[in-house]
């Protein structure tokens, strides 16, 4: 079996977090147990700032025998079409992390840039 992994499994080891740490060591011994464990592009460059050397995220994954699969074409599009019937179907409430108060979804908008100094 494949599992993916995403990034809050290896954040719960890295860190550790005392409240998920252990079961997200049981969902990675269980994936290594039952086949391969992958991970993408965005996991990698997410896991980038638990290590001062490439090389040495490079080992943590090589030691938990987990690969980097890049993205197709197609396997991104599908993954849009499913973001899209999911927010079809989910509620329009969401709740703030920072105060836990619940508001309305009206829209949703989004701006980024690199930092100055960044090539």
């Amino acid at each position: 079996m494949i599992t993916a992994v995403d990034t809050n499994i290896f954040s719960d080891i890295l860190l550790p977090d005392p409240q998920y740490k252990d079961r997200s060591f049981a969902y990675i011994d269980r994936g290594i147990r039952e086949g391969v464990l992958i991970i993408c592009e965005l996991v990698y460059s997410e896991l980038s700032v638990f290590f001062p050397e490439k090389s040495e995220l490079d080992r943590f994954l090589k030691d938990l025998n987990v690969t980097l699969k890049s993205s197709t074409e197609d396997s991104l599009y599908k993954a849009g079409l499913a973001w899209k019937e999911y927010l079809k179907r989910r509620s329009p409430e969401i709740q703030c992390p920072a105060c836990g108060n619940e508001m309305t979804m009206t829209s949703m908008s989004a701006i980024s840039r690199w930092p100055e100094g960044i090539s």
